[in-house]
This record gives C-alpha cells, structure tokens and sequence, in this order.
C-alpha cells in the first residue's frame, strides 16, 4: 500500500487525484483538472455529447478500488447512481475497454488526452456541476527534514505551478 511505502521511505512522493487525510502525511494541491465522459468514437448512442440522464442510462466502466487505495473514480462516481458493468484495475486498462466497447466511464480529462488510444476515444464534457479535480502531491512528515526531499518537493511544486500556468 502507498501509505505503508511512504511511512517507510520506500516512496518519497506520490502525485494523485487522492489526498492523503490521514494522520502524519502531509499533501498539497499541485494542479486542476476537470472530469470528463469518455466514450468510444464510434459509440452507437453517444456522438459529441452527452447529457445526465443518457450518461446514467449507459454501462459503466470503472477503475476498481486497488487495495483499499482511493482514486478518482471514487469522487467520479460518487453522487451517481449507476452500477458498473466492467471493472478495471488501471486506468489505460479501462480506456483501452471503452474504446472497443459500447460502455462510457468517467476520468481526469488530462489522463484521457494522454492515453495511448486517445484516438479511439471521444471526450465529451461532463454532464453534471461537480467536473472540477484536484491533483495533489503527497509525502510522510517523517521526510520533511531532509533536505533533498525538501529540495525535489519545492522543484515538483514549481514545475507543476509552470505547467499549470501555460494551460
């Protein structure tokens, strides 16, 4: 588990949509992103958009939950009443199955539009007022003394504040 990794200084880092909340770990929010539907191009229902009620009428595919890790999905799916019809334990996992398949999942649209088989995939926006996501930088309290952890921290929040600063 990251928490574990992390406690123990196997893992300086971890960059994620989830913040880690629990005692003696610190996470600062490093970018936005926004949420997105993500529909095969050549979905026979879904061409361009989608709205609330054609987006809970469709068949899932979701990120499972990995080792009682949280992710994006959770805050996705969170106030939508729709069951999953597939269950994948990575996200290039379940792009890959929506792209060959007539079901529509939920991502951090940043990821999608990086994916190996974007091309196979329509982005169509987010039918519902909750599309804003965070991306945070977590670490152990037990490094913050280091001076090298401090170091590439500071340099990680800079380059994401650079990155974020050219979208």
């Amino acid at each position: 588990q990251l928490s574990e990794r992390m406690r123990y200084q196997e893992i300086d880092f971890v960059i994620d949509y989830a913040r880690f909340d629990e005692q003696g770990f610190s996470s600062t929010e490093i970018f936005q992103d926004e949420l997105v539907v993500v529909a095969s191009a050549f979905h026979p229902r879904i061409n361009g958009e989608v709205t609330a009620a054609e987006l809970l009428n469709e068949k899932h595919a979701k990120l499972s939950r990995i080792h009682g890790q949280r992710s994006f999905s959770e805050q996705a799916y969170r106030d939508l009443d729709c069951m999953p019809f597939y269950e994948g334990t990575s996200l290039s996992n379940v792009l890959y199955v929506v792209g060959q398949s007539e079901l529509v999942t939920i991502a951090p649209r940043w990821m999608v539009e990086h994916a190996a088989n974007k091309e196979q995939l329509q982005i169509l926006d987010f039918p519902f007022d909750n599309a804003a996501i965070s991306g945070f930088l977590s670490w152990h309290e037990s490094s913050e003394k280091d001076k090298g952890h401090i170091w590439l921290r500071d340099q990680l929040m800079m380059i994401c504040g650079e990155v974020v600063a050219l979208n």
